[in-house]
């Protein structure tokens, strides 16, 4: 991680700007902004910035609601006022409204300034580099459980790629930017069903009748995997979505306790029909009719994510389908079906997109043994459409 060392002063007196950038500019890298509006465009296009030094009092808006917008957009920025005024009730609402690291008052000694703004830079560092490393253990952790999963099931983990995929897709026809919470619910949704019997599994996912202690069984795992995602950090918000992925809508389901509507976190309304479209499909029912069938339960949707799925269908029809071998896989073609060795094993379940990680381990695995080929893959007719999506 390169260390950031940019500092943005923010006053609406130029005289003082370039005073402060004179005793600065030695130790760090130093840009100024002449007001609240400019500053707020020095944060948008040259940001994020280790620290923010501004002015209390400036025309149009004070220097307290100016660095609590600049949280918004650089919530790790170290954030500092430095003012004329040295009133206690403004320095406690400082703190208060715009999480400021230190309140200096005018005049401030350099040495001083450059000192506050060290450690500034000190607290700025160590919250990236948490951050960082959180993201390290996050996506290791993530990684690992579903490189269980795959070697536990490879039935299940196939179901989990389509299930991401999916929800992936009607997330973003939703209009979510920040999706990766619903994608790595959607990925880790049934590592739950690593602890049910294999013979349950096939029934459910063949569509089969379960007997009642069966079906009390599959209804559990959702907390069993919302327990395990629990522990892991930054995925609590994460371990709710699965936990309530067979919710429904108008609050029936499981789990029992708990309000229904938007009071079920999104993920978890995506999920709910994602997971119940999938059964369909497995059943034997078309696209078309598998939506059909799932528009005709009052309450059990969020129509709007019923709608999103109907335009993600919409979407994936601009689809040819094509018999091709390991040799002629591009990533974006989507598996039509399993695809398997010569005796039989499962390697990737249908309705996985290829990637180029996965076409770099098949052609590994090809060298070593016989995989049924051609089978038949779906070819976007727009590789546009759906670009960035799933990956």
């Amino acid at each position: 991680m390169t260390a950031n060392s940019n500092v943005l002063l923010v006053d609406d007196d130029s005289n003082v700007l370039h005073s402060l950038k004179r005793q600065l500019r030695d130790k760090f890298t130093v840009k100024t902004a002449e007001g609240p509006e400019q500053a707020m465009e020095e944060v948008r296009s040259v940001g994020p910035f280790a620290v923010i030094v501004s002015d209390l009092r400036m025309p149009g808006m004070s220097g307290i609601q100016f660095l609590a917008l600049a949280a918004k957009e650089c919530p790790d920025s170290t954030r500092i006022i430095l003012t004329g005024n040295a009133d206690l009730n403004i320095a406690i609402r400082a703190f208060n409204e715009g999480n400021i690291f230190r309140f200096l008052t005018k005049p401030c000694h350099p040495e001083e300034l450059i000192r506050t703004i060290s450690q500034g830079m000190e607290k700025y560092r160590l919250t990236t580099a948490e951050k960082e490393l959180l993201g390290k253990t996050l996506k290791g952790s993530i990684n690992m459980l579903m490189e269980l999963l795959s070697v536990i099931s490879p039935e299940v983990f196939g179901l989990s790629n389509r299930i991401k995929r999916l929800s992936v897709h009607i997330a973003s026809q939703m209009g979510i930017a920040d999706y990766w919470q619903i994608e790595t619910a959607a990925m880790l949704s049934q590592i739950g069903y690593a602890t049910l019997p294999e013979n349950t599994v096939r029934k459910m996912q063949s569509g089969q009748d379960l007997s009642g202690e069966e079906e009390r069984i599959v209804f559990s795992h959702p907390k069993v995997a919302a327990g395990l995602l629990a522990h892991i950090p930054r995925l609590e918000e994460v371990s709710r979505i699965v936990a309530c992925q067979l919710k429904n809508y108008d609050g029936t389901g499981f789990p029992k306790e708990g309000a229904g509507g938007d009071a079920i976190p999104l993920g978890a309304r995506i999920l709910k029909v994602v997971l119940d479209f999938h059964t369909l499909e497995d059943r034997g029912c078309r696209k078309a009719e598998a939506l059909d069938e799932m528009k005709k339960i009052p309450g059990k949707y969020d129509p709007s994510v019923l709608k999103a799925l109907k335009d993600v269908l919409d979407i994936e029809n601009e689809y040819t389908a094509r018999d091709v071998s390991v040799a002629e896989l591009m990533p974006g073609m989507v598996l039509s079906e399993d695809l398997r060795t010569a005796q039989g094993l499962l390697l990737i379940a249908r309705g996985n997109e290829i990637s180029k990680v996965l076409i770099e381990k098949l052609k590994n695995f090809s060298g070593r043994a016989v995989i049924n080929e051609p089978f038949r893959v779906f070819v976007p007719k727009n590789p546009a459409a759906l670009k960035g999506l799933g990956e």
